[in-house]
């Protein structure tokens, strides 16, 4: 689970399979798509957003917590940390999260899948 510190508060993200699942949905993408919008090196804001979003959403489900924040919440933590552009950042930190996590979920599944081919 990644944490973003945001003045007196931390906010829980996840990521992982459901995750890309609501992301490849409100975005209306294949998953192929999902993986070239995670390497394109341009910022995105609706992207950024998104990914912030759905990741808290996937925490409070993990957690068993009803949502507190709304997307308007992520556009002022955005501002309050004082913009997603810094390489040092949480929005970066929290998008190579993001990469680990959904190499680590893809990896699992071939690995699963070339073990069934042989058995």
């Amino acid at each position: 689970m990644f944490e973003l510190k945001i003045k007196d508060k931390t906010i829980p993200l996840n990521w992982g399979t459901w995750s890309m699942h609501e992301f490849t949905k409100e975005k209306n993408l294949t998953i192929q798509e999902f993986f070239q919008v995670l390497s394109n090196s341009q910022i995105d804001l609706g992207n950024i957003v998104s990914f912030i979003f759905i990741g808290y959403k996937h925490a409070a489900l993990v957690n068993k917590v009803e949502l507190e924040y709304t997307e308007f919440d992520v556009y002022e933590w955005l501002d309050e940390m004082g913009g997603m552009l810094d390489v040092n950042g949480q929005v970066m930190g929290y998008m190579k999260y993001i990469i680990s996590s959904t190499t680590a979920v893809v990896s699992k599944k071939e690995t699963t899948v070339e073990k069934k081919k042989g058995k």
